[in-house]
C-alpha cells in the first residue's frame, strides 16, 4: 500500500486505522520516518545488524522488519531511501526474507507493508532517484490523501479520534468540543493539515478542566503562511534526527539506558527526559 499526500494530511492516522482493521491488528504497528534517518545507519535501523558488521556494532541489532514480525511496518517518506536501502527493501517483498548488514543468514519475515510519501513518487523513478520496479512493488494499492482543506467533512471523526488519544495521553476526560468551537473549526483553512489540528486540540486538552472544550486558540501566523522559519524548521530537523538516533541505540542495547547514556555523553535522566519528548518506550526494546 502507498499513501501519498501533502506533509501533515494524516498519512500515519489513516496506516494505523489500516492496520487497525486488519487480521494483524493483535501484531506489532511499527512506524519509521525514512527521511529522519541518516544514511549511514538506515540499512541497519531498517534491516538489522549483525554484531560487528561496522565500528560500533557491538551487539545483533533486529530492525524495524524483524520488529514488526506479524504486524504491519510503515515506512514514512519512503522516497528519501537509499540506493542501497531499495535494493535490499525490493528483496525483502520479493523474497519475504532479509540479510541483517554484515549478515549472512536469510532470515524470514512476514509483515505488512505500508508505504507514505508527499512527493509524487513516480517522479522520482523519471529522475533515477527511486527504483522503478521498487515503485510497482510498493504501490499495489494507492491511496492519496487530500488536504484536510478539501475534506471538511472528516473534521467531526477527526477530533473525536484526536480527543480519544490525546485525552488517554494526558490522563484527561475531554470527549468533545462545544458547537462553537466546532464551528471555528469548519472555518480554519488548517494548511497545516491533520497535524496542525492535532496540535491545536492537544493544547485545548491540556487546559481544559472539564470533559467538554469551550475555546479553541488558533495560531493566525500557522495558518495565514505556509512559510516556515529557517529556525524552526533547524529545530524540527534536529529534533527528527535525535529521535532516529535514540530509536536506533535502543534496538542496538536493547533499551539498556545506562549504554545509551554513555553513548551519548549524557546523564540517564537526560535520557529518560528525551524519550518521555519524543514517546518512545523503552521497554519495547528489550528482550
Amino acid at each position: 500500500i502507498l499513501i501519498q499526500g501533502q506533509t501533515g494530511v494524516g498519512k500515519e492516522l489513516v496506516a494505523r486505522a489500516i492496520h487497525a482493521m486488519s487480521e494483524r491488528s493483535h501484531k506489532a504497528f511499527v512506524p519509521i520516518n525514512c527521511g529522519a534517518i541518516a544514511e549511514s545507519l538506515m540499512e541497519s535501523a531498517i534491516f538489522g545488524h549483525e554484531k560487528g558488521a561496522f565500528t560500533g556494532a557491538i551487539e545483533v541489532h533486529q530492525g524495524v522488519f524483524e520488529r514488526a514480525e506479524g504486524g504491519t511496518l510503515f515506512l514514512d517518506e519512503v522516497d528519501s531511501l537509499s540506493p542501497a536501502a531499495q535494493t535490499r527493501l525490493l528483496r525483502v517483498i520479493q523474497e519475504n526474507e532479509l540479510e541483517r548488514v554484515g549478515g549472512k543468514l536469510a532470515i524470514h519475515v512476514d509483515v505488512r507493508l505500508i508505504s507514505a510519501t508527499n512527493v509524487v513518487l513516480l517522479d522520482k523513478v523519471g529522475q533515477g532517484e527511486f527504483r522503478k520496479d521498487l515503485y510497482y512493488r510498493v504501490n499495489v494499492v494507492n491511496l492519496e490523501i487530500p488536504p484536510l482543506i478539501e475534506r471538511s467533512e472528516d473534521l467531526p471523526a477527526l477530533v473525536d479520534l484526536i480527543l480519544k488519544r490525546k485525552s488517554e495521553k494526558h490522563n484527561k476526560s475531554v470527549n468533545s468540543v462545544s458547537s462553537a468551537v466546532m464551528q471555528k473549526i469548519h472555518a480554519h483553512q488548517w494548511l497545516g493539515n491533520v497535524r496542525e489540528l492535532e496540535n491545536t486540540l492537544e493544547r485545548s486538552v491540556l487546559f481544559t478542566t472539564g470533559t467538554v472544550i469551550t475555546e479553541l486558540k488558533l495560531d493566525a501566523g500557522e495558518s495565514s503562511s505556509k512559510t516556515i522559519d529557517w529556525k524552526q524548521q533547524k529545530e524540527q530537523a534536529l529534533a527528527k534526527v535525535e529521535q532516529a538516533f535514540l530509536q536506533v541505540s535502543l534496538g542496538q542495547y536493547h533499551g539498556d539506558i545506562k549504554q545509551i547514556a554513555s553513548c551519548m555523553e549524557i546523564s540517564t535522566r537526560a535520557v529518560y527526559n528525551k524519550l518521555k519528548k519524543y514517546h518512545i518506550n523503552p521497554a519495547e526494546y528489550r528482550k
